[in-house]
């Protein structure tokens, strides 16, 4: 049968709980990964306003207010994206099947062979701070890099977590690569969140050629349900 359905209705959350393990939670996003709009609260009297601190999120941002905010959109599919500390993944339903969960387990640089559900989170970026590779890639070229060249390259691995432990996160926050050299943190996520958009929107196309490009997918992240509401907002 043919998976690639016209928008239908809002697509069901099967593919979320596929890869939501315990402790776990999901911030939606709009359309193509665009963030959702979310208002920030107001100061507190007598203090000023901080442009670069994290925002709590409102009751309104509640992912069970959203749900109800969205339940008259339309989506084709529904892609949810385990963005994890050790290693990450996404799958993916239409809404004509919601049902019918396609995993993502082709993965680049994994073992020959054998079906990975989930990639190693690192991320590579080149010594001019250029996105080069994610996951098994990422991992196999840096450690194959000669000692003194890998000096220069930005690889960071298992840095989801500092924005949880992080006490005073704002979007300046920075994050360390194994070489010592700092980058902000918010760039360091996009990159990686960007690799997952991009990855996952091409295996839509190979498997449904005629999904619409805009207004077609609901992009679901799963977070650590310990996060505080700061660590939630920085990903959304």
């Amino acid at each position: 049968p043919n998976p690639c359905p016209l928008p239908q209705r809002q697509a069901g959350e099967a593919a979320m709980a596929m890869l939501l393990e315990p402790g776990m939670q999901s911030v939606r996003m709009g359309a193509n990964g665009e963030q959702c709009p979310t208002p920030s609260p107001p100061s507190s009297p007598g203090t000023p306003h901080d442009s670069c601190s994290i925002a709590p999120l409102t009751p309104s941002q509640s992912p069970r207010s959203e749900a109800r905010s969205q339940q008259t959109s339309s989506f084709a599919v529904v892609v949810a994206i385990d963005f994890g500390t050790t290693s990450s993944g996404y799958a993916f339903s239409f809404s004509s099947d919601p049902e019918a969960i396609h995993m993502m387990r082709k993965w680049e640089g994994g073992d020959p062979g054998v079906a990975n559900q989930k990639t190693p989170t690192s991320l590579l970026l080149t010594p001019e701070g250029v996105f080069h590779s994610f996951g098994y890639t990422a991992r196999d070229y840096y450690h194959d890099l000669d000692p003194e060249e890998a000096r220069d390259w930005l690889y960071f691995e298992k840095f989801k977590m500092k924005i949880h432990s992080t006490s005073d996160l704002t979007m300046k926050t920075e994050l360390e690569a194994v070489n010592g050299k700092k980058m902000q943190a918010l760039e360091v996520f996009a990159h990686a969140l960007r690799f997952f958009k991009q990855h996952a929107v091409q295996e839509l196309k190979d498997q449904c050629p005629s999904l619409p490009e805009r207004d077609a997918i609901r992009w679901v992240i799963t977070v650590p349900a310990i996060w505080k509401q700061p660590a939630k907002q920085f990903m959304r």
